[in-house]
Formats: C-alpha cells, sequence, structure tokens
C-alpha cells in the first residue's frame, strides 16, 4: 500500500479569537507523521508497517506500507541483498530506495551471462561513472519485449537506463561485443551493495527516436549567403 503525505496539511479544530484554525507547527507534523511510520496503520482490520521507498518518492514524501510485522519485513529487505557494510543511514536508505524504483521488468538475465568490467578513470575523474555496456543481442531482445516502436517500425535504442541485481546506471549499445554468451558489461561504479540473487532485468527509461531536429543544429541559409 501506498501513502502519502505531500498534502498532509492538519489543522486545529478550534478557531481562534479572529475565526481562523491554526495549522499545525513543522515539529508536530513531523513527529505525527514519524509516530505513524514507527507504528504502522490500521486499514479494514489489516495492520500495515513501514516497508520502504524509492528516492522519487521521498522526494514526494510518499512511501510504502506492507501487510506483514516488521521483523517479517527486515528479513524480506536482507534477502535482497548484502546491507551490513553500509554505515551511512543516509547511504543505507538510498541503496535500499533502488529496491523500489520503478522500472518496468523485462526479462531475465542470468548472473553469468553478466561481465565486471573496469571504470575508465584517473586520479581525479571517472569517465565511465555508472556506465556499462549491452550487447546487441539483448538490447533488440528489450526491444521485442517492450514494444518499441517508431512510426510502425521496430527500433533498438542504443541506451537503457536500468536496474539488475546490486547495478544501477545505464548501459550503451556495443556492437563490437564478440562472446556471443556475455550480455552485459557492468562496471564497479554501478555496483551499489552486494549478495542479490534476483535476476529480474528491469527498464526505467530508455532513448527514443528524435521527431524533430534539435534546434542548436540548424543553420538556416540563404540562397545568396557567401557564409
Amino acid at each position: 500500500m501506498q501513502i502519502s503525505f505531500a498534502n498532509f496539511r492538519p489543522r486545529y479544530d478550534v478557531a481562534d479569537e479572529g475565526g481562523e484554525y491554526k495549522r499545525w507547527t513543522r515539529k508536530e507534523v513531523v513527529d505525527y507523521i514519524t509516530n505513524v511510520l514507527r507504528a504502522g496503520m490500521e486499514v479494514q482490520g489489516s495492520h500495515y508497517n513501514f516497508y520502504g521507498l524509492s528516492n522519487s518518492q521521498l522526494k514526494s514524501r510518499s512511501c510504502l506500507l506492507l501487510e506483514e510485522s516488521k521483523d517479517a519485513i527486515s528479513t524480506r529487505i536482507r534477502s535482497f541483498g548484502n546491507f551490513g557494510n553500509i554505515k551511512s543511514v543516509a547511504k543505507l536508505t538510498k541503496r535500499i530506495g533502488l529496491l523500489f524504483s520503478s522500472a518496468q521488468f523485462a526479462t531475465a538475465v542470468e548472473a553469468d551471462r553478466c561481465e565486471d568490467i573496469a571504470d575508465i578513470e584517473t586520479d581525479d575523474y571517472n569517465f565511465t561513472d555508472g556506465c556499462g555496456l549491452i550487447s546487441s543481442k539483448l538490447a533488440k531482445e528489450l526491444s521485442y519485449r517492450l514494444c518499441l516502436t517508431f512510426r510502425n517500425k521496430r527500433y533498438t535504442p542504443s541506451v537503457f537506463q536500468i536496474r539488475y541485481r546490486e547495478y544501477k546506471g545505464v548501459v550503451t549499445l556495443d556492437p563490437t561485443m564478440k562472446d556471443r554468451h556475455v550480455l552485459l558489461k557492468l562496471r564497479k561504479s554501478m555496483k551499489k551493495f552486494s549478495g542479490c540473487a534476483d535476476i529480474s532485468f528491469a527498464v526505467v527509461e530508455h532513448s527514443k527516436v528524435s521527431k524533430t531536429l534539435h534546434k542548436s543544429l540548424l543553420t538556416i541559409r540563404r540562397p545568396d549567403s557567401k557564409n
């Protein structure tokens, strides 16, 4: 169950001398929401506890509740991966939030068909931060499974934004990948945690065919122009 506090602006039931209803202070609102998420919520005889939230849900002030006990939810979260080496609470929340990202399941990719490759970086800059590679075979399969068309013709995107196991980022089409067994080459910078056994491959977004030329690419020239 998803719950949103985006428009949560409570006020007191008793009006003041001017006939206006005083709103809760920020601290009162924060304390109330905190207590709700800690205690859970009762809906039609079922008790729901805090489950998690994605990064986008954090910005929109919403989260997910699950009809399970707190211990069962903790066990479920731990089954998704190894988060024990993440000491920062903020970073841990962000990493677990990847599990709740809005993404479309496309296919399943066995772990042995994914190869880890190094980032291309210098001492002070990572040129491939969050950017991996995808084979033509898998890219075409994704295009087929996601029914990607432009003007009634099938096309294969050159870039996919993905969620796969403990990896997050984008993969670009690499037509030079010769090993037919390898479908993905993912970099260290894409790996956000470890120990995830789920082989579901999900697509968050993909590159699209432009319907019009970008204005900055157009140069208007007069027939009699000499430049």
